[in-house]
């Protein structure tokens, strides 16, 4: 069962880099016995091929691409893949500084203004400003962001 568990393991990883929690998930929704489990993740982990840090990082650079906010990525981290919350500040640390944060919001902002030119400005303010809340800004970074943006427009 244990061999199973471990080509099952290595199919997982082979799409793309898993957290130690997700890959625990996986193994035990598809069957496998918790010892069987704990073995290989404990083998996998001992290997280097599951690295919570190494996901974790992964996934903020993915994240930030696609101009998501610290609060969700720690979030989606947290929740979605059982990264500790120390490591999740660890990594998030140097990306929720105001400046890189208000760069994200600021970038996704100017992509997405030009689609409401034609609409009055409190209802340009309140779609980006919800579009923004849903992709984890902070208030704070929603409103300096939108101030700067749109008073040019």
């Amino acid at each position: 069962m244990v061999h199973r568990a471990r080509v099952y393991a290595a199919r997982l990883l082979r799409y793309r880099v898993r957290s130690t929690y997700e890959l625990r998930q996986r193994l035990t929704r598809h069957g496998y016995p918790a010892a069987a489990v704990e073995m290989v993740v404990q083998e996998l982990t001992t290997q280097g091929a599951v690295d919570d840090r190494q996901f974790a990082r992964l996934w903020v650079a993915a994240r930030v691409r696609a101009h998501r906010g610290s609060w969700l990525i720690a979030r989606e981290l947290t929740q979605q893949f059982g990264i500790a919350p120390a490591l999740v500040a660890d990594v998030l640390q140097p990306l929720a500084s105001g400046p890189a944060e208000l760069m994200r919001a600021r970038a996704f902002v100017e992509r997405r203004a030009p689609r409401y030119a034609r609409t009055p400005r409190e209802t340009q303010w309140r779609r980006l400003s919800q579009q923004l809340a849903r992709r984890g800004f902070s208030a704070d970074i929603i409103d300096e962001t939108l101030h700067a943006c749109l008073k040019h427009r």
